[in-house]
Order: structure tokens, then C-alpha cells, then sequence
């Protein structure tokens, strides 16, 4: 079975259109970022685990929603968000990668942290850890 990029599906009917996003589906040029697994959905977005295949490492994408890709206010809310987060830089904050609203579902590539759950602060052991860590117990 071949497999469509999302940027072919636009060139071939000349607009925006829903796509299918499951494993192994691929965003961007060049089916740059493979599709892995769902780490998350929101109101807006899903955030999926991919693999930046040509830099070969992990990386975070939220896709905007199917439905919300076809709104252009919320299109343009979802482009501020990236500009603004790819200007922020914080020990605690994730790194922008790319970002694209060129194809039918609007994506943002982050910087991908494994671990815990998004949202969720780590557990209460690993806390007291890193407390121990820093005054040196």
C-alpha cells in the first residue's frame, strides 16, 4: 500500500482536506515527520510521538484538529501560538522545531521529552530526589 503525505493530498485536489492521521502517516516535505503514536488530544489539537526522519530523532507534533483546520480564525490562532512559543526559551519549556499551516492539517514540531505525562508533575519520589540532589543528602 503507498503511502500519502498530506502534502500530496492538497497538490492533487487543490484544497484543504481532512486527513487520516494514524501511525505511520507523515507531515511535511518530504514525509519528513513520521507519525508514531497519540501522546495526547485536546480541544484544539492532538500532540503525537513522530520521528524527524532526517535528522533521525524523536520530536513532538501537534496537529491541529481536521475540523479547526478548516477555520481560518483558528488557524491563524494556531500560527501566533507557534511564533510566540519558538520565540520563548526556558530551562522549562520545550524547544520549537518547525512549524507549517502550508498543507490540510496545520502541525507544530517540538522538542520531544520522555517521561510522565503531559500536564502531570512528576511523582512525589523523584521530587524528594532531586531535593537530595541539590542539598547534596
Amino acid at each position: 500500500m503507498a503511502t500519502v503525505t498530506a502534502t500530496a493530498m492538497v497538490k492533487e485536489t487543490g484544497a484543504m482536506a481532512a486527513i487520516e492521521l494514524s501511525p505511520g502517516a507523515v507531515l511535511g516535505e518530504g514525509g519528513r515527520y513520521r507519525l508514531e503514536r497519540v501522546l495526547g488530544t485536546g480541544g484544539m489539537a492532538s500532540v503525537w510521538l513522530a520521528t524527524d526522519t532526517r535528522l533521525d530523532r524523536d520530536v513532538a507534533v501537534k496537529v491541529l484538529s481536521d475540523v479547526l483546520a478548516l477555520d481560518e480564525d483558528y488557524v491563524r490562532r494556531f500560527e501566533r501560538e507557534a511564533q510566540v512559543a519558538a520565540n520563548l526559551s526556558h530551562p522549562h519549556l520545550v524547544r520549537v522545531y518547525d512549524f507549517s499551516v502550508d498543507g490540510p492539517r496545520p502541525y507544530l514540531v517540538m522538542e520531544y521529552v520522555a517521561g510522565g505525562e503531559p500536564g502531570r508533575p512528576p511523582p512525589r519520589a523523584r521530587r524528594q530526589d532531586l531535593g537530595r540532589a541539590h542539598t547534596g543528602a
